[in-house]
Protein backbone atom coordinates (compact mmCIF):
# COMPACT_ATOMS: atom_id res chain seq x y z
CA UNK A 1 0.00 0.00 0.00
CA UNK A 2 2.76 2.27 0.80
CA UNK A 3 4.61 1.61 -2.22
CA UNK A 4 1.62 2.23 -4.59
CA UNK A 5 1.28 5.37 -3.04
CA UNK A 6 4.59 6.33 -3.30
CA UNK A 7 3.86 5.01 -7.20
CA UNK A 8 1.05 7.84 -7.33
CA UNK A 9 2.71 10.75 -5.75
CA UNK A 10 5.67 10.06 -7.97
CA UNK A 11 3.28 10.74 -11.26
CA UNK A 12 3.57 14.19 -12.50
CA UNK A 13 -0.33 15.76 -12.89
CA UNK A 14 -1.35 17.14 -15.80
CA UNK A 15 -0.42 20.66 -14.42
CA UNK A 16 2.60 20.05 -13.01
CA UNK A 17 4.13 18.71 -16.54
CA UNK A 18 6.61 21.19 -17.45
CA UNK A 19 6.25 23.35 -20.22
CA UNK A 20 8.03 22.23 -23.70
CA UNK A 21 9.31 25.30 -24.46
CA UNK A 22 12.85 26.06 -26.69
CA UNK A 23 14.66 29.24 -26.42
CA UNK A 24 16.70 30.66 -29.35
CA UNK A 25 19.73 31.44 -27.62
CA UNK A 26 19.62 28.21 -25.31
CA UNK A 27 18.68 25.65 -28.22
CA UNK A 28 21.34 24.48 -30.74
CA UNK A 29 20.68 25.66 -33.89
CA UNK A 30 19.23 22.64 -36.02
CA UNK A 31 16.94 21.76 -33.31
CA UNK A 32 15.27 24.89 -33.34
CA UNK A 33 15.22 25.49 -37.01
CA UNK A 34 12.83 22.49 -36.90
CA UNK A 35 10.67 23.28 -33.99
CA UNK A 36 10.53 26.77 -35.76
CA UNK A 37 9.97 25.59 -39.70
CA UNK A 38 9.31 21.78 -39.40
CA UNK A 39 5.92 22.22 -39.85
CA UNK A 40 5.39 24.71 -41.97
CA UNK A 41 3.84 23.79 -45.66
CA UNK A 42 6.03 26.14 -47.54
CA UNK A 43 9.21 24.90 -48.83
CA UNK A 44 10.00 28.90 -50.24
CA UNK A 45 9.79 30.75 -47.12
CA UNK A 46 11.16 33.37 -45.00
CA UNK A 47 14.16 31.17 -43.12
CA UNK A 48 15.74 34.81 -41.71
CA UNK A 49 12.63 34.86 -38.98
CA UNK A 50 13.17 33.93 -35.67
CA UNK A 51 11.05 33.97 -32.68
CA UNK A 52 12.06 34.49 -29.39
CA UNK A 53 11.21 30.95 -28.01
CA UNK A 54 8.92 27.94 -29.27
CA UNK A 55 6.23 26.28 -27.04
CA UNK A 56 5.25 23.10 -28.32
CA UNK A 57 2.09 22.84 -26.47
CA UNK A 58 0.44 19.47 -26.16
CA UNK A 59 -2.49 20.92 -23.71
CA UNK A 60 -4.68 23.67 -23.03
CA UNK A 61 -2.39 25.07 -19.78
CA UNK A 62 0.56 24.92 -21.86
CA UNK A 63 -0.93 27.85 -23.64
CA UNK A 64 -2.52 29.96 -20.41
CA UNK A 65 1.00 29.01 -19.59
CA UNK A 66 2.86 30.74 -22.49
CA UNK A 67 0.86 33.61 -22.95
CA UNK A 68 2.04 34.76 -19.58
CA UNK A 69 5.52 34.40 -20.52
CA UNK A 70 5.29 36.24 -23.76
CA UNK A 71 3.22 39.23 -21.33
CA UNK A 72 6.31 38.94 -18.76
CA UNK A 73 8.70 39.24 -21.69
CA UNK A 74 7.37 42.08 -23.35
CA UNK A 75 6.73 39.24 -26.90
CA UNK A 76 4.60 39.31 -28.79
CA UNK A 77 2.49 36.12 -29.50
CA UNK A 78 2.18 34.10 -32.24
CA UNK A 79 0.06 30.61 -33.31
CA UNK A 80 0.47 27.74 -35.42
CA UNK A 81 -2.26 25.09 -35.66
CA UNK A 82 -1.92 22.99 -39.51
CA UNK A 83 0.98 25.28 -40.58
CA UNK A 84 -0.68 25.54 -44.10
CA UNK A 85 -0.06 29.26 -44.46
CA UNK A 86 2.04 29.99 -47.46
CA UNK A 87 3.55 33.36 -45.68
CA UNK A 88 4.40 31.35 -42.61
CA UNK A 89 2.49 34.39 -40.59
CA UNK A 90 3.12 32.22 -37.53
CA UNK A 91 6.75 32.43 -37.87
CA UNK A 92 7.47 36.02 -36.53
CA UNK A 93 11.34 37.44 -35.58
CA UNK A 94 11.47 37.93 -31.45
CA UNK A 95 8.19 36.41 -30.38
CA UNK A 96 6.78 33.52 -29.06
CA UNK A 97 5.45 30.87 -31.06
CA UNK A 98 2.51 28.68 -29.61
CA UNK A 99 2.62 25.78 -31.83
CA UNK A 100 -0.59 23.44 -31.45
CA UNK A 101 -0.05 20.60 -33.83
CA UNK A 102 0.27 17.95 -30.62
CA UNK A 103 -2.72 18.75 -29.41
CA UNK A 104 -5.38 16.30 -29.73
CA UNK A 105 -3.14 13.82 -31.01
CA UNK A 106 -4.11 10.62 -28.79
CA UNK A 107 -0.81 11.01 -26.79
CA UNK A 108 -1.40 9.20 -23.53
CA UNK A 109 -1.54 10.87 -19.97
CA UNK A 110 -0.90 13.78 -22.21
CA UNK A 111 -4.93 15.72 -21.40
CA UNK A 112 -5.73 15.86 -24.68
CA UNK A 113 -6.63 12.53 -25.89
CA UNK A 114 -10.02 13.43 -27.71
CA UNK A 115 -8.79 15.42 -30.81
CA UNK A 116 -12.14 15.26 -32.09
CA UNK A 117 -15.21 14.29 -30.50
CA UNK A 118 -19.13 14.60 -31.13
CA UNK A 119 -21.81 14.73 -29.07
CA UNK A 120 -24.71 12.24 -29.94
CA UNK A 121 -27.71 14.52 -28.71
CA UNK A 122 -26.57 17.87 -30.25
CA UNK A 123 -24.49 16.61 -33.30
CA UNK A 124 -21.74 19.57 -32.67
CA UNK A 125 -18.33 18.18 -33.69
CA UNK A 126 -15.64 19.61 -31.43
CA UNK A 127 -11.93 19.37 -32.81
CA UNK A 128 -8.34 20.47 -31.95
CA UNK A 129 -7.49 23.44 -33.95
CA UNK A 130 -4.58 21.96 -35.62
CA UNK A 131 -6.64 18.20 -36.80
CA UNK A 132 -7.25 19.28 -40.68
CA UNK A 133 -10.30 18.95 -43.18
CA UNK A 134 -9.35 15.48 -44.06
CA UNK A 135 -9.19 14.19 -40.61
CA UNK A 136 -12.75 15.89 -39.71
CA UNK A 137 -14.49 14.01 -42.67
CA UNK A 138 -12.54 10.86 -42.13
CA UNK A 139 -13.74 11.18 -38.72
CA UNK A 140 -17.44 11.88 -40.07
CA UNK A 141 -17.53 9.03 -42.57
CA UNK A 142 -16.22 6.82 -39.52
CA UNK A 143 -13.06 6.08 -40.96
CA UNK A 144 -11.10 7.24 -38.20
CA UNK A 145 -11.49 6.83 -34.21
CA UNK A 146 -11.52 3.62 -32.54
CA UNK A 147 -14.01 1.61 -30.17
CA UNK A 148 -16.06 3.69 -27.88
CA UNK A 149 -15.53 6.83 -29.90
CA UNK A 150 -18.63 8.65 -30.36
CA UNK A 151 -18.17 9.04 -34.20
CA UNK A 152 -21.39 9.77 -36.27
CA UNK A 153 -21.10 7.27 -38.98
CA UNK A 154 -23.93 7.19 -41.16
CA UNK A 155 -25.50 10.23 -40.89
CA UNK A 156 -24.50 11.77 -44.58
CA UNK A 157 -22.59 14.72 -43.30
CA UNK A 158 -19.46 16.05 -44.28
CA UNK A 159 -17.14 19.45 -43.27
CA UNK A 160 -16.64 21.53 -46.19
CA UNK A 161 -12.82 22.66 -45.59
CA UNK A 162 -9.87 24.51 -47.28
CA UNK A 163 -8.51 24.22 -50.67
CA UNK A 164 -6.36 21.30 -49.37
CA UNK A 165 -7.81 18.55 -47.22
CA UNK A 166 -4.50 19.29 -45.24
CA UNK A 167 -5.38 22.53 -44.11
CA UNK A 168 -5.47 23.01 -39.80
CA UNK A 169 -8.98 24.14 -38.74
CA UNK A 170 -7.64 27.17 -36.05
CA UNK A 171 -6.19 29.13 -38.96
CA UNK A 172 -8.52 28.05 -41.48
CA UNK A 173 -11.65 29.10 -39.52
CA UNK A 174 -9.82 32.32 -38.35
CA UNK A 175 -9.47 33.16 -41.66
CA UNK A 176 -12.98 33.43 -42.04
CA UNK A 177 -13.57 29.68 -43.37
CA UNK A 178 -12.90 30.14 -47.48
CA UNK A 179 -12.77 26.45 -49.43
CA UNK A 180 -13.77 25.23 -52.26
CA UNK A 181 -17.36 25.03 -51.38
CA UNK A 182 -18.17 28.79 -49.75
CA UNK A 183 -19.48 30.08 -53.29
CA UNK A 184 -22.18 27.30 -52.99
CA UNK A 185 -25.44 28.79 -51.43
CA UNK A 186 -25.87 26.55 -48.73
CA UNK A 187 -22.46 26.81 -47.25
CA UNK A 188 -20.55 30.25 -47.63
CA UNK A 189 -17.78 31.19 -45.27
CA UNK A 190 -17.27 28.31 -42.87
CA UNK A 191 -16.65 30.40 -39.75
CA UNK A 192 -20.98 31.19 -39.73
CA UNK A 193 -21.15 27.07 -38.77
CA UNK A 194 -18.92 27.45 -35.87
CA UNK A 195 -20.44 26.83 -32.56
CA UNK A 196 -18.14 28.31 -30.23
CA UNK A 197 -14.28 28.54 -29.41
CA UNK A 198 -12.13 28.85 -26.51
CA UNK A 199 -9.23 31.56 -25.75
CA UNK A 200 -7.24 32.44 -23.31
CA UNK A 201 -8.58 35.83 -22.38
CA UNK A 202 -11.18 38.15 -24.11
CA UNK A 203 -8.80 39.90 -26.70
CA UNK A 204 -9.95 41.43 -29.78
CA UNK A 205 -9.44 38.31 -31.84
CA UNK A 206 -11.31 35.96 -28.96
CA UNK A 207 -14.13 38.48 -28.95
CA UNK A 208 -14.08 37.77 -32.68
CA UNK A 209 -14.12 33.95 -32.35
Amino acid sequence: MQAEQQQQSSSPSPAATPLPILYVEDTPFSEYSTAVWGRVFNARRDFSRRPAAVVTATRKAHVVEAVKIANEKGWRVSVRSGGHSWAAWSVRDEALLIDLGSMGRGVAGSGNEDGITSDSKTGIVSVAPARTGREVNGFLAGQIGGPGDDSIEGMGRFFPGGHCPDVGLGGFLLQGGMGWNCKVSLFGLECRILEKGETDKKTELGLGV
